[in-house]
């Protein structure tokens, strides 16, 4: 059936010539003829997958030197692992199309080998896929890191297969958005983290969610003037219960929330904010897990 489909489609439509696509042009990205049931994150929007699978169908391999059509190979650049697809991904790599070379570089089959000729692909966008790609190697990730092109480089600075030693040297980056990166990567070292515990609110917001950041950084940022750096610290677990205590007496409400949802938050700190003037506090502190089961059950008897 899916054969016949594709033969079909195949005899309806005429010889092309294979243009690289603008990446700017978003008309073209989306291809408006009879192809709209293609699929693929990379290309814009999705389709339903059998549908999509009978009307594009295999690359037609049976003529020697034939150019398979352009959209079953966009398709097949995004397909997961079917059959021989693994065979075609570097084929796949060296076509003229931009828009093949970047499914193939997002594709998590595709094999190391050709992400590695793809991250020193001429077009910025299909090395940003490759950055993006959790499954690129660290050698290549270390490349990326000093691409030309600056999304490569901060997306390249979230991944988490980014070298520690890459992390650190990205953490000085004058661009924000790459220490952004950097803050929020779990491989990225304490001792860098604790480095961009002094960095501007936007990166400190994430040093504080990142689950590898030292206690002293975590102490630090949970006293920080910047409201969501200070309540994201104090969510952290790894803060200390006498930080947690002192913050459980603030006068922000969201402070003494923050504290009310952490999971190493002492259970007599709960206790207190179970009677909390705020209800929301008072209600998240009681459906701590570590809130004592009396405290809990004499809350929902009073409300």
């Amino acid at each position: 059936m899916i054969v016949a489909a594709s033969n079909q489609y195949r005899a309806s439509r005429k010889p092309q010539v294979l243009k690289p696509i603008k990446m700017d042009d978003p008309a073209q990205q989306l291809a408006p003829d009879d192809n709209q049931a293609v699929c693929g994150r990379v290309w814009g929007f999705a389709g339903n997958f059998i549908e999509c699978r009978e009307l594009v169908g295999p690359p037609d391999w049976s003529h020697p030197g034939h150019q398979p059509d352009v959209m079953a190979c966009r398709w097949w650049a995004t397909a997961p692992c079917m059959g021989g697809l693994q065979d075609l991904l570097p084929w796949l790599a060296k076509h003229t199309d931009t828009v093949v070379r970047r499914g193939v570089a997002g594709n998590l089959r595709c094999p190391p080998e050709v992400l590695s000729e793809l991250a020193t692909d001429r077009e910025d966008t299909v090395r940003l896929m490759v950055a993006e790609n959790p499954y690129s190697p660290p050698n290549i990730m270390a490349l990326l890191a000093a691409d030309s092109y600056l999304p490569t480089v901060r997306t390249a600075a979230a991944n988490r297969n980014c070298p520690q030693r890459t992390l650190s040297r990205l953490a000085g980056h004058p661009d924000q958005d790459v220490r952004r990166g950097v803050a929020y990567n779990w491989r990225t070292p304490s001792k860098t983290l604790d480095k961009l515990a002094d960095d501007k609110p936007k990166v400190t917001r994430l040093v504080a969610t990142n689950g590898s950041c030292p206690r002293p950084a975590v102490i630090r940022l949970s006293q920080s003037l910047d409201p969501e750096t200070r309540q994201t610290a104090l969510a952290n677990e790894k803060c200390p219960p006498w930080v947690l205590a002192r913050a459980a007496e603030s006068n922000n409400r969201k402070d003494r929330q923050a504290v009310a949802a952490n999971g190493m938050t002492p259970p007599d700190t709960l206790s207190r904010l179970t009677q909390d003037r705020d209800r929301q506090v008072a209600q998240t502190a009681a459906n701590n897990p570590r809130c004592p089961a009396h405290v809990r059950a004499m809350f929902e008897l009073v409300q």
